[in-house]
């Protein structure tokens, strides 16, 4: 009787990690757009699953800065403003930062392949103009020390980002933002964290002042197209 309930709990976790996917992939390529409303109903009829997974599936995503619940009137997706975009970038970098100091001596050839391996995933997703994968490579390559060194409290704490992070970005892509680029910053992190700690978080610093620079433009009223600077 146990082993069954087990089964049917990691069941329930199964769809509710894929109804998460599926609403976080529509709102990542605007499918549902900011301050839209999220029908439990809908996503459930498309997914041929019940209401309360789609709604354990939204609490998901709440905590991920996707979506918010407003009391007595349901589930929208998250809107940033500019002091957003400011938090989120100086959060992330606080974070990585730290990740960084605590994993300087134990980053392996085996790290540096698989970041580089990250990097390949990118550049190939973004000449296919793959845009949801480019973003769930920025992901993993930020995120990659930050799991290295803390699988709790700190990964957790990045997680709230990542949601916020991989809005703006994809907003960036189809504004203009120049696709093939984003491999290539990525590559050039990888070279300087392969130089040492301290020249990665130098290029990690401008790439993040970068970043809240170009989403800060993009958010203006009327911004659409990226110009270089």
């Amino acid at each position: 009787m146990l082993q069954n309930t087990s089964h049917t709990q990691i069941y329930r976790e199964t769809i509710k990690s894929q109804a998460a996917a599926y609403i976080r992939e529509a709102i990542l390529t605007g499918q549902i757009l900011p301050e839209e409303r999220i029908v439990p109903s809908v996503i459930a009829d498309a997914l041929k699953t019940g209401r309360g997974v789609i709604r354990e599936a939204l609490m998901v995503l709440e905590t991920e800065g996707l979506v918010e619940n407003i009391p007595y009137k349901g589930s929208f997706v998250s809107k940033l403003n500019r002091d957003d975009i400011g938090e989120v970038c100086s959060l992330r970098l606080m974070i990585e930062t730290y990740s960084v100091k605590e994993a300087a001596n134990a980053i392996t050839e085996e790290d540096y392949h698989s970041l580089a391996g990250i990097c390949r995933q990118m550049q190939e997703s973004a000449s296919q103009n793959r845009l949801y994968d480019i973003v769930k490579c920025d992901s993993a390559f930020h995120g990659y020390l930050v799991k290295k060194v803390s699988q709790s409290i700190l990964y957790d704490a990045w997680d709230i980002t990542s949601g916020k992070m991989s809005t703006l970005f994809f907003s960036m892509f189809t504004r203009g933002y120049p696709i093939p680029r984003v491999a290539e910053e990525h590559f050039e992190l990888l070279e300087e964290l392969k130089k040492s700690p301290e020249a990665y978080l130098d290029a990690l610093h401008c790439h993040y002042e970068r970043t809240k620079r170009c989403q800060c433009e993009f958010h203006e009223p009327g911004r659409h197209i990226y110009k270089e600077t």
